[in-house]
């Protein structure tokens, strides 16, 4: 099967990988001197841009089987918050009118599970309503391009929504407070921030390398979602990094530049 990926230049990287094994892979990259590239005899990289629709056209000619859009700007915040939207919103619109353009069977969309919102006494599920407003630009510009996702189903586009979940596990740091890094600091008895509250339970699933790649589920339909990782906890994560070893820590808040962050320091 030919299929298109974009966002192979850090964690998902991997997904290029275990698809190539049974498929072959087009996947669009920024710079293709990165150090991060996956390297396999199916791939084929190509230079472009998701905000770059002649460049996205050159990569998928006769390779519409099969597109997974995994390119994003993942972070809490941004200096220059229009980034955002230009990368997640835009630019996933540009990927949607190239694929309907030349006929692209299936559109996979990977999201993020925090669209949902939180919960208050049950999980939630995607048909449950969203019961809290969004407090950053990711989660709600992953909302929009869902939107968008869900449009191109009427105009003939077969989509398929990947809501994930936190994940760790081996692979490429993207961001400071990823749970790597947070598990990475903790052992080395370094100052560590997470998110807060700390008492709010989360998503967070080990991805082992080759496993990264999750594919829709077999539910999947045009407009719908598939592949939802089973809830994992969020506070018990320190406790449970040493469990039985003695190890202790100090959790506190701090405000700084209008941002609220607990701190884990291991005693």
């Amino acid at each position: 099967m030919k299929i298109f990926i974009t966002g192979q230049q850090v964690f998902p990287a991997t997904t290029a990988l275990t698809l190539a094994n049974n498929n072959l892979v087009h996947i669009l990259v920024r710079n293709l001197n990165s150090p991060n590239l996956p390297w396999h005899k199916n791939i084929r990289t190509f230079a472009g841009d998701i905000n770059d629709c002649s460049s996205i056209e050159n990569a998928m000619q006769g390779w519409n089987r099969r597109f997974y859009h995994t390119a994003a700007l993942v972070k809490i915040f941004d200096k220059e918050p229009a980034a955002f939207y230009k990368i997640n919103v835009d630019g996933t619109k540009n990927l949607l009118n190239v694929s309907l353009k030349l006929g692209v069977k299936k559109f996979v969309f990977t999201s993020t599970c925090g669209v949902l919102g939180t919960s208050v006494l049950h999980p939630k599920s995607e048909n449950d309503p969203r019961i809290s407003s969004f407090d950053n630009d990711y989660e709600f510009t992953k909302y929009l391009a869902e939107n968008l996702v869900k449009d191109y189903v009427h105009k003939g586009l077969f989509t398929v929504i990947v809501a994930l979940s936190k994940v760790y596990g081996p692979g490429i740091e993207t961001h400071p407070i990823s749970v790597n890094k947070v598990i990475h600091n903790f052992i080395q008895g370094k100052l560590t921030i997470i998110p807060k509250p700390g008492k709010l339970e989360t998503n967070y699933c080990f991805i082992d390398g080759a496993g990264a790649y999750i594919p829709p589920g077999p539910k999947g339909f045009g407009g719908g979602r598939g592949g939802r990782i089973p809830p994992p906890r969020r506070r018990e994560l320190a406790g449970k990094i040493y469990p039985g070893r003695g190890k202790h820590f100090v959790y506190s808040t701090f405000s700084a530049a209008s941002v609220r962050l607990p701190i884990l320091k291991p005693g």
